[in-house]
């Protein structure tokens, strides 16, 4: 796998979240969201790559699961 640039600040801030929820118990929402191409998958890995020796249950982003779905705008 290629080395994930200019990422790191959206990586550290998604790992002190996780961190977070491991010292308290409670819980929070990790939205990844952007244009397509921009390396939204790439970064998921690298929190899911973290996240996992953490102790959290990791498995692949819904975007790589599944047939694709189309949408179709109405007219």
């Amino acid at each position: 796998m290629a080395a994930l640039v200019g990422r790191a600040d959206e990586v550290s801030q998604a790992l002190a979240v996780l961190r977070r929820v491991a010292q308290r118990g409670d819980g929070a929402v990790l939205l990844v969201t952007g244009d397509a191409g921009i390396g939204k998958t790439a970064v998921v890995r690298a929190i899911a790559g973290q996240a996992g020796p953490m102790g959290y249950a990791v498995g692949p982003p819904p975007c790589c699961t599944g047939p694709r779905r189309r949408t179709r705008s109405r007219r």
